[in-house]
């Protein structure tokens, strides 16, 4: 049986409480009903154990991707940087060997901002304001009756698996 399917029918037997007379049978079943219960969640803590723990091994295999990727993705652009200052120090434009083709080619100039507070407002990207939640939370707990102007609270119930 499901989970789903045991929550209801000890949902059905405590609506039928009052129908079954021997209250010895009403708790042996109440008992057999709730130890399934008890399995089944058991078991759904054990596969949210296990995933979890592949999500772990998921990050770290990230992480550690990541930081090969930015390593060659460094080396590959100090060999760029090496080809470039070679060309341009023996004065070299233009290599075709068999396998590439390497040249040096003047491209447009680069903006080097060397005082931000000196450039002009307009070529600033407008950015919305962004609510902190965690100093609103603390000054509504100090002003309860003034949260209702603008939002309110939740009952939020958490799960605790240990």
């Amino acid at each position: 049986m499901t989970l789903y399917e045991l929550t209801g029918d000890f949902i059905k037997l405590l609506d039928t409480k009052k129908e079954i007379d021997d209250a010895e049978v009403q708790k042996d079943i109440e008992e057999s009903i709730k130890n399934k219960i008890i399995k089944k969640l058991e078991g759904y803590a054990k596969a949210r154990q296990s995933i979890n723990a592949e999500i772990n091994a998921l990050k770290k295999e990230e992480k550690r991707l990541q930081e090969r990727r930015k390593k060659l993705e460094k080396r590959s652009s100090m060999i760029d940087d090496h080809i470039k200052s070679s060309m341009l120090a023996t004065e070299i434009c233009e290599i075709t060997t068999p396998l590439f083709t390497l040249s040096i080619r003047p491209s447009k100039d680069l903006l080097v901002i060397d005082d931000e507070t000196s450039v002009p407002v307009q070529f600033f990207v407008p950015q919305a304001p962004k609510i902190d939640k965690n100093k609103l939370n603390e000054w509504a707990k100090n002003n309860p009756g003034r949260v209702n102007n603008f939002g309110h609270y939740e009952p939020v119930n958490s799960l605790i698996i240990k």
